[in-house]
């Protein structure tokens, strides 16, 4: 996984906004229309300090009265994983 590959697939780098103590963090809106509720896919990069770097996804969504919010931790670049099936896994389970 490269970061071309995150911003080819439609995910914004934020350059000044790191939550969870990340070191790059990026963002693919999934909301159909503008006044959908929030549904997004949060990319959380960490540099590995001598081991090997980590993502970490995050899908998002908002429903009407709660929100529920999916984890895929600690994937690194030996993960056999394409970024679309990484995706189909958050998004249908």
């Amino acid at each position: 996984m490269t970061e071309k590959v995150l911003l080819n697939s439609g995910y914004k780098l934020f350059e000044m906004e790191h939550p969870k103590s990340c070191d790059k963090f990026y963002q693919k809106n999934l909301k159909q229309k503008e006044d959908d509720l929030e549904k997004h896919i949060n990319v959380y990069f960490y540099y590995g300090n001598g081991y090997s770097d980590k993502y970490e996804f995050e899908l998002y969504e908002e429903k009407e009265n709660y929100a529920i919010s999916t984890h895929i931790f600690a994937l690194n670049n030996d993960y056999p994983y394409t970024i679309e099936e990484i995706e189909k896994e958050l998004l249908e389970g």
